[in-house]
């Protein structure tokens, strides 16, 4: 569409109270503007008057509006604009007025950094997405496991070397992931946006409950995989085998038998510790 054309169908700006009574710069012809923006692609022949028209009245609809320029007759478009992209050799004033300045005079650089700035979003998310994930996912394995064993299946320093590892080699991995070209397709994030969004708790909750099941499938039924002697909820947890204990196993005593189930209880929490360190 031409410019001429264009001003022509929505008019100019004009000062209008909006919805809370605010005055506010609004298009003349708002609701013929909202036809022509639905399907305009490309406004021909502008000026600097014209974009400044168009960001208006497409942020009273609500969209998050990005403008580029360099001239000094582009700053008010680029400062009403949501983000203001100016040049690296554009003038002072519209980089004062800019929230992003190109260091070079390509436009695609500005999608390269929407995309690492959205990246640095999802980053963030991934990362507290598998720290919720796996505290909750500990937390319910420790109380099904107090329940069945009478003692927590995994033990103080077993919790600090998962907690080490969750804040080191899981930060860095997660927070160094790059960018792939499909995040920049994606709605703009707005100031309300949540990293916990709807969709990241369902996926939270789903692994969550994979997680809690085969832990659980696993606390239960882990003797009789691991082929291990029966002990009961009361048998104490042993690390340190008696001298002479290997030799007394032909015909082991009572006392004998009780390291023995205390044995296969340590081996099954070590199953347990192993397993969920592979969810």
């Amino acid at each position: 569409m031409t410019a001429a054309d264009f001003r022509e169908a929505v008019g100019g700006l004009v000062h209008r109270n909006d919805e809370n009574g605010e005055r506010k710069l609004q298009v003349e012809n708002p609701h013929v503007f909202h036809e022509i923006a639905a399907n305009l692609k490309v406004l021909a022949r502008a000026t600097a008057a014209d974009k400044h028209l168009l960001v208006v009245g497409l942020r009273n609809l609500g969209k998050k509006v990005a403008v580029t320029g360099d001239g000094i007759n582009d700053i008010e478009a680029l400062g009403f604009a949501d983000v203001g992209i100016s040049m690296g050799t554009g003038v002072s004033a519209a980089k004062e007025a800019s929230s992003i300045v190109l260091t070079e005079d390509d436009f695609e650089a500005s999608l390269r950094a929407v995309m690492w700035g959205r990246n640095i979003y999802h980053n963030i998310t991934r990362f507290i997405q598998f720290q919720v994930t796996v505290n909750i996912s500990c937390l319910l394995t420790v109380i099904i496991g107090i329940v069945l064993f009478g003692r927590p299946p995994l033990n103080s320093v077993q919790l600090l070397w998962i907690n080490l590892v969750m804040d080191t080699f899981a930060a860095l991995a997660l927070a160094s992931e790059p960018p792939v070209p499909s995040v920049i397709q994606g709605p703009p994030f707005t100031e309300k946006a949540s990293i916990l969004s709807p969709t990241v708790w369902r996926q939270i909750l789903g692994i969550t409950l994979w997680n809690t099941i085969i832990m659980t499938l696993v606390m239960v039924f882990g003797r009789l995989i691991g082929g291990l002697d029966s002990y009961s909820r009361d048998t104490p947890t042993i690390y340190a085998m008696p001298d002479g204990f290997n030799d007394r196993l032909a015909t082991p005593s009572a006392e004998d038998m009780k390291y023995t189930a205390s044995q296969s209880k340590v081996r099954h929490l070590t199953y347990i510790f192993n397993i969920f360190i592979c969810l």
